[in-house]
């Protein structure tokens, strides 16, 4: 199952970083050249799939403690691996997408 998480894990984060990468950016995002300082004002989807991330990875490393058998079982590693492998897309698409700001390539 080893192979196929990590395949799972691949295929989700090609998914996650295609979605990361076309989320809107803010408006009111600024890029101030000079000091080289990127002005992003606070939002609440970083911050929720950080939480959905770290609550993933809790209830599964706490199921695996409590169900060792579990670790053998594609049933269980497939969609752990590719939940995590979604979130990490998202989120560096995200940060793909305010790179591209900063070069002056994306609508701000």
């Amino acid at each position: 199952p080893a192979t196929a998480a990590l395949a799972a894990w691949a295929a989700a984060f090609a998914g996650g970083l295609w979605l990361g990468r076309r989320m809107r950016l803010p408006t009111e995002l600024r890029w101030d050249a000079a000091r080289r300082e990127l002005l992003l004002p606070g939002s609440v989807l970083p911050l929720l799939l950080i939480v959905t991330l770290f609550t993933l990875r809790y209830a599964g490393t706490v199921s695996l403690v409590l169900h060792p058998d579990w670790r053998a079982s594609a049933a269980v590693a497939l969609p752990m691996a590719a939940a995590y492998g979604a979130a990490a897309g998202v989120l560096f698409g995200r940060v793909l997408g305010l790179l591209r700001a900063t070069r002056g390539t994306a609508a701000a």
